[in-house]
């Protein structure tokens, strides 16, 4: 992936924060901290998620804001992330150098992951306007999503996508992780 493609979604979410702020952290009942209180949280003792989490989050928000601006945060730079796979994947299935096999298996992840993206846009939807009560099944079903598209790349041998789908996973992992102290 070339330095514009990767770029791209880390623009998108520093450009859409600020109306975040407006609406995630406007949340009541919800506690704030720091950036850091809230990857400690998230990422437990994964080092590789802890330092996604301080990207993430130091990219796009103010310290000591409030747990669903975070969570929200997260679950956009998931769904940008699995738009700009979905992206490399069709550039790859307009090519013509692909088995019908390996354009299936394409095919199908494309799927899979444009269901990924709609489901963390769902939920960071839902985080805007404070709605907490489905957030467990957009998360699974954008993890499970993924998980499929994986799957179908494995069965592929290595790709070049393989490193995007999984840091699209990492990404809706960690959105998942941010909002779980949101879900009733």
């Amino acid at each position: 992936m070339n330095y514009r493609a990767a770029i791209v979604p880390v623009l998108a979410v520093a450009l859409a924060a600020a109306s975040l702020f407006a609406t995630g952290d406007a949340c009541e009942g919800v506690p704030s901290m720091s950036i850091e209180d809230a990857c400690d949280a998230a990422a437990s003792s994964d080092e590789r998620m802890h330092a996604l989490c301080l990207r993430t989050l130091r990219t796009a928000s103010p310290p000591d804001s409030k747990a669903s601006t975070y969570a929200a945060i997260a679950a956009e730079a998931a769904a940008l992330s699995c738009d700009g796979t979905a992206r490399a994947i069709s550039v790859l299935l307009q090519g013509g150098s692909l088995t019908n096999r390996q354009r299936t298996m394409l095919s199908g992840c494309h799927g899979d992951i444009r269901r990924a993206h709609l489901a963390a846009a769902a939920v960071e939807g839902q985080l805007r306007r404070c709605l907490f009560g489905d957030l467990g099944q957009g998360y699974s079903e954008a993890v499970v999503a993924i998980g499929h598209c994986i799957a179908k790349l494995d069965s592929l041998g290595q790709t070049s996508l393989h490193g995007l789908v999984v840091g699209d996973k990492y990404r809706a992992v960690l959105a998942s992780r941010l909002g779980a102290s949101l879900r009733p």
